[in-house]
């Protein structure tokens, strides 16, 4: 039975029995479980398709609780909790953090007016993440985006900015999320100079990747120049960091919202072997404008489509969905008769 939800955040209650059943409380994995254990149903084409053969659904603030006041009609929607997504196919996520004056980054929009979350911390978030990947050892690889989001943190009480502190996203990481299951730029650069120039040698095979995850930070300003600092190809990072051009010594990952927009620039960086995750809808829109943009999206072909709505909502019609079900291999990326148990085996 497929999850359904209003737009309230009363659904939110039934959605957290549901993930509860199988991860437990969502601030649980603050502390990088034990190992997990390795795939043993491999896909027929495992040692052929590498990670960005891959396309799948993402979601936008994956965090989201829709708040009791409405500030603005885009806040009017509930993500449900990260594990049940993972559960219907999402594979990208994307995480806005804040830097409370304790240390701990915490996990939500915007201060006062739309502060509610399903994990309220980065430890947790990653925690309810990675409970679902020791149970499903055999999934193809996530991403999660993480956007620095304290515009106005300085006049919060609680908050600080997160300059200066850009480099701790690393431990923060590797204490929820063991190193020797992400997926760095190390593992993409290798012995090359440049993150690009290994994306274009190749990318790990999705043998490697089953069970992994890769992280990226989706800044191009302060943020990024300061996690960049002593590592401008990211030599020694956790994190990959949104590019500009695909010449960027660090050019890897890219978030490009409007896919219809840039649609030339999206099939040539897939076709290069970029990751590319866009926005695909809005929960601010109706059915109509948001089946029209998903499909012009998915037309532009981006590896990770990133929606506000990837279950039912009462009383509307839109779901985001791939044709075939996702992940599922790159229409642009793989030849015609890779089906959905290559991508990840039935046996996950």
């Amino acid at each position: 039975m497929p999850v359904v939800c209003s737009r309230v955040p009363l659904c939110l209650g039934a959605l957290l029995v549901l993930a509860s059943a199988c991860s437990g409380p969502a601030e649980s994995g603050d502390t990088a479980p034990a190992e997990a254990p390795r795939c043993e149903a491999t896909g027929a084409m495992d040692d052929v398709l590498t990670v960005p053969d891959v396309q799948a659904l993402g979601t936008h603030n994956s965090y989201h609780v829709e708040p009791d006041t409405l500030f603005d009609a885009s806040h009017a929607y509930t993500q449900p909790p990260l594990d049940v997504q993972a559960g219907v196919g999402v594979r990208a996520f994307e995480l806005d953090v804040h830097l409370g004056d304790d240390g701990v980054f915490r996990v939500f929009h915007l201060p006062a007016i739309d502060d509610v979350s399903t994990c309220d911390t980065l430890g947790g978030c990653l925690g309810v993440l990675r409970t679902w990947s020791l149970a499903h050892p055999c999934h193809s690889p996530l991403t999660v985006w993480i956007e620095p989001k304290d515009d106005i943190d300085a006049a919060v009480e609680g908050l600080v900015p997160l300059a200066g502190h850009l480099a701790e996203l690393d431990d923060a990481i590797t204490a929820a999320w063991p190193r020797e299951r992400l997926i760095t730029p190390d593992d993409v650069r290798g012995d090359r100079a440049t993150v690009p120039e290994g994306v274009a040698a190749g990318w790990p095979s999705l043998a490697d990747a089953r069970g992994k995850l890769l992280i990226a930070l989706l800044d191009d300003g302060e943020a990024r120049a300061e996690y960049l600092t002593g590592a401008p190809a990211l030599e020694g990072r956790v994190l990959f960091v949104n590019s500009d051009t695909a010449a960027d010594p660090f050019a890897a990952t890219f978030k490009i919202d409007d896919a219809p927009g840039n649609a030339a620039q999206v099939g040539e960086l897939v076709a290069a072997g970029f990751l590319v995750t866009s926005n695909v809808d809005s929960a601010g829109d109706d059915d109509a404008t948001n089946t029209a943009r998903f499909e012009a999206s998915l037309a532009a072909g981006p590896n990770n489509l990133a929606s506000d709505q990837v279950v039912a909502v009462e009383g509307e019609a839109y779901v985001a969905a791939l044709p075939g079900g996702a992940p599922r291999c790159h229409p642009a990326r793989v030849p015609a008769g890779c089906g959905a148990d290559v991508i990840e085996p039935a046996a996950r």
